[in-house]
């Protein structure tokens, strides 16, 4: 049963060393041996077949291809599973969270003379140490060892002899557990338990570790811990896998002679089946003096590949030669203070660069408009430790120290914090294709002697801003290498969006100015709008480049191209040209416009350089006026309410309650008889005809801009809300009739004039933007008589139907109305569509009072209407049913 890995997390991360670049064999439980690469570090390793599919052990303990990742683990698949077949990617890896570092980094510019470190070596009970403590004080510290070199002579040689480390070793100790029980399939702290027993044992022994303070600082500066056997990076998960980490990750920290010890590295007895080289001891030395991987971490490509100490170079330059190992990138040297990068800031031709094996000598250019980028470039020839490496030229290097603070710097590509701009132009590193090849450097295999805006690849910024630095005539002659360099910091113009403008659903205006001290007879550029709201269609030259020839077309993607040609943009400030928008919004917003790309050139047809400004474009609320138009009755009848809307841009949802202040007008449809019981009336059905009109007439009457959309009414709290919409087929601008509706005026109105209130506006533009700006005018609706209990003669009759009590009522409720004389008589319940949902009355009537009751137990919620009709009289009242 294979255990989960469980990590203790602090501030900063942990550092190791990538894995093996050499074929590894995996063994199935049946004995079969399986060939395979792996892939990653410490914290994130995984086997890969030949074809770039990811291994894994399933339950069973065999190895089987990955089929998906869950929780950044991988999932195996099932045995004979094919991943090609099944379309599973390539490369799956586990992505876990990295461990962190907190112990603190030496300060090596404060040491004098030797700089002194700890070797401690441990073994195991059941795996004994096959090389003694002498070898590995020669490996550490003897000129010349094994005819390569030592740590010491690696060291001195990169920091050009400007860092003397000076190893003490000590040891075989031994450890209080076997073997495997330490291994990294058993998880990262059983590790750190076996640096603690070291330290404890080299204490015990009578070690000072108060002569490893180098800088003063209180702390040792850089224990080493050596284990017997190999490492995990060479395929073995049983082993500890090569790493950087810190003691009081685990709480195990301790105080020996008046220093804390704290951060250390530790490392394999055996590589390659003999004794360890320096080659990985040195990379984790480097993270115990603060640098970091520059390997690409999550294994997405491979950083700056063999070229550098911090990534695969720890293996040799070619990859298989862990006792040469890679000299630190120009950057790293930078960084421990061993190399001062000469800046150039002004064009130089025939600049003359010394091996830098041999000589701290790399040159720097900054990026013209980029603050935090930079390039460094530098000559490496086949000798000392790079004796292997893969072909000789120049390395041109791509830093941005935007990237350089945190614990992965390479782990974004193509935006590394250190980039190696190779010759070739086939981005190999950032494609994970090997760890460099001849067609790195320049001229190299590919034979190129231009680096520059054009050339691939280019000397753009991440961001793709053109530099205008060139570095050209690249030529290597014997072990020099000269270049010309341009950086053309003289030809900086610079491009700013003003504030610009419009109404929703029209034209609006923003304004593009430059800052150029010559002329320019070309410039271009790319406007993005987010969100995307704009649409150019006009371009207005100005006073400073009247005369020009104007091409500008809305692209596919949403952005303006704008492009200004035959003719002179006067040095100066200002704008050149204004952009005319069509504002595509129904609402108010803010629109950011970024300048996706700029191009200028001056009038000789040289490109200069474009820094480029971003602008606001504000699309201006219009309002969108609903009011309700002219309408008129006497108490008792039912009239036709109008509202007309005036809308100027295009809507797809429009809702708005409006209410009269007495609650004298409440939704009416047309009492109709409900033959088949769906609940709406249909062609053939019987209905009262109360307008007269010879149609049935429902609650509510959609204009013609609105027919056809769907719509809801409710009426409730003295209130009407409607809501309409259509997606696919907006409301075009207009001003008319939008809907009617068809309104009872109470048997009770008094006469005069009622008002009316329009509120709670929702409007949604037909992109969905629900801020259109919707204003509602307030009107008025004149009852021309007023009315009683009695008919709409408004006299005392005995003809009556009074108001329901109680009302609102739950669920029953009293009737009382009144008839003149013998007659047919019917007291109907509808509901606000018009259909019949309940008849109280229907019978011959003696003169006099009548009293009925209406039990709604199994009727919905809502506003309902209950009308008394003898003969050619009628009266309606509304009535609510709240439960």
């Amino acid at each position: 049963m294979r255990k989960l890995i469980t990590i203790l997390l602090t501030v900063q991360l942990l550092w190791s060393v990538s894995a093996v670049q050499q074929p590894v064999k995996l063994v199935q439980p049946n004995g079969e041996e399986i060939v395979v690469i792996l892939k990653g570090d410490e914290w994130n390793n995984w086997f890969e077949s030949a074809e770039g599919y990811t291994l894994v052990q399933n339950e069973r303990e065999e190895w089987v291809y990955a089929a998906a990742i869950q929780g950044g683990r991988l999932i195996p698949g099932n045995a004979g599973f094919e991943p090609e077949s099944e379309s599973i990617p390539k490369h799956l890896h586990a992505q876990l969270p990295r461990p962190e570092d907190n112990s603190p980094i030496p300060q090596i510019s404060l040491t004098q003379d030797e700089y002194k470190l700890p070797l401690l070596l441990i073994e195991y009970p059941d795996h004994n140490a096959q090389y003694s403590e002498q070898n590995f004080n020669d490996l550490m510290n003897s000129t010349g060892w094994n005819g390569t070199g030592s740590f010491r002579d690696f060291y001195e040689e990169i920091s050009y002899d400007q860092f003397h480390p000076e190893a003490t070793v000590d040891g075989w100790y031994m450890a209080e557990n076997n073997h495997d029980y330490y291994g990294y399939n058993q998880g990262f702290t059983y590790a750190v338990e076996l640096v603690r027993k070291a330290v404890d044992e080299a204490e015990a022994a009578g070690m000072d570790f108060s002569q490893f303070d180098n800088d003063g600082d209180g702390w040792v500066d850089a224990l080493n811990i050596v284990h017997a056997g190999p490492g995990a990076e060479e395929g073995d998960q049983s082993n500890i896998w090569s790493h950087k980490w810190s003691l009081s990750a685990a709480d195990l920290a301790v105080q020996y002679d008046g220093v804390w010890i704290d951060s250390y590295t530790i490392n394999p007895e055996i590589q390659y089946n003999t004794q360890v080289y320096i080659g990985v001891i040195a990379h984790e030395f480097g993270h115990a003096l603060g640098l970091p991987d520059l390997y690409d971490t999550d294994g997405s490509s491979a950083g700056i590949g063999n070229w550098g100490l911090m990534s695969g170079g720890s293996w040799g330059t070619d990859g298989g030669s862990p006792w040469y190992p890679a000299h630190m990138c120009p950057w790293g040297k930078t960084q421990m203070g061993w190399v001062t990068p000469v800046v150039i800031e002004n064009d130089t031709t025939e600049i003359q660069l010394l091996p830098v094996e041999t000589y701290p000598v790399v040159y720097q250019i900054n990026h013209s408009t980029d603050d935090s980028e930079y390039f460094m470039l530098e000559n490496r020839q086949k000798r000392g430790f790079d004796v292997n490496m893969f072909r000789e030229g120049l390395l041109i290097w791509h830093m941005d120290d935007e990237k350089l603070t945190g614990w992965g710097p390479n782990s974004d590509e193509p935006h590394y914090g250190v980039g190696l701009e190779q010759a070739d132009g086939q981005y190999h590193l950032e494609l994970g294709y090997g760890r460099g090849d001849a067609g790195d450097p320049f001229p190299g295999s590919t034979g190129n002697h231009t680096f520059d805006d054009d050339s691939v690849p280019n000397s753009h910024s991440y961001y793709f801003v053109p530099s205008l630095i060139s570095v050209n005539n690249i030529t290597l002659i014997d072990t020099m290498v000269y270049v010309d360099v341009d950086v053309g910091t003289d030809v900086i113009v610079n491009s700013q969006l003003a504030y610009g403008s419009g109404p929703a659903w029209d034209t609006g205006t923003i304004a593009v100015a430059l800052a150029n001290d010559f002329d320019i007879g070309q410039f271009s550029c790319i406007l993005h709008d987010s969100p995307d709201r704009l649409i150019i269609t006009g371009v207005n030259l100005t006073a400073r480049s009247a005369g020009m020839d104007v091409f500008y077309e809305e692209s596919e993607d949403g952005n303006a191209h704008v492009e200004l040609t035959g003719g002179i943009i006067s040095a100066g400030t200002g704008a050149i040209f204004e952009i005319e928008y069509f504002c595509y919004s129904g609402a108010g917003m803010a629109v950011q416009i970024q300048t996706a790309d700029a191009d200028a050139f001056n009038a000789f047809g040289e490109e200069v350089i474009v820094t480029t400004g971003d602008g606001i474009f504000q699309i201006q609320s219009v309002p969108q006026l609903l009011s309700p138009g002219e309408a008129s009755g006497a108490a008792g009848e039912v009239v036709a309410l109008p509202f007309e809307f005036a809308s100027s841009v295009p809507l797809g949802f429009i809702g708005f309650r409006f209410s009269d202040g007495p609650d004298f007008l409440s939704l009416y449809a047309e009492p109709y008889s409900d033959d088949n019981g769906n609940g709406h009336w249909d062609e053939g059905e019987s209905f009262e005809d109360t307008n007269g009109d010879g149609a049935w007439t429902g609650e509510v009457t959609l204009g013609e801009r609105i027919n056809g959309w769907e719509y809801d009414v409710y009426e409730a709290n003295n209130s009407v809300l409607f809501t309409t919409v259509n997606w696919p087929n907006p409301l075009d601008p207009d001003t008319s009739l939008m809907v009617e509706f068809n309104m009872l005026i109470s048997p009770d109105a008094e006469a005069g004039e009622v008002a009316l209130t329009i509120s709670n506006i929702l409007m949604i533009d037909f992109l969905g933007n629900p801020d259109v700006e919707g204003v509602g005018t307030d009107g008025v609706f004149t009852v021309t008589t007023g009315g009683s209990v009695g008919d709409n003669n408004n006299l005392m009759t005995a003809f009556a139907l009074h108001q329901n009590y109680p009302n609102p009522f739950n669920p029953t409720t009293t009737i009382r109305f009144e008839v003149e004389t013998h007659r047919q008589a019917t007291l109907h319940i509808y509901d606000i569509t018009g259909r019949v949902v309940k008849t109280l009355v229907d019978e011959q009537l003696q003169p006099g009072e009548y009293e009925v009751m209406w039990d709604a137990t199994n009727v919905a919620s809502g506003v309902y209407f209950y009308r008394l009709h003898a003969g050619d009289r009628q009266i309606t009242r509304k009535l609510v049913l709240l439960k």
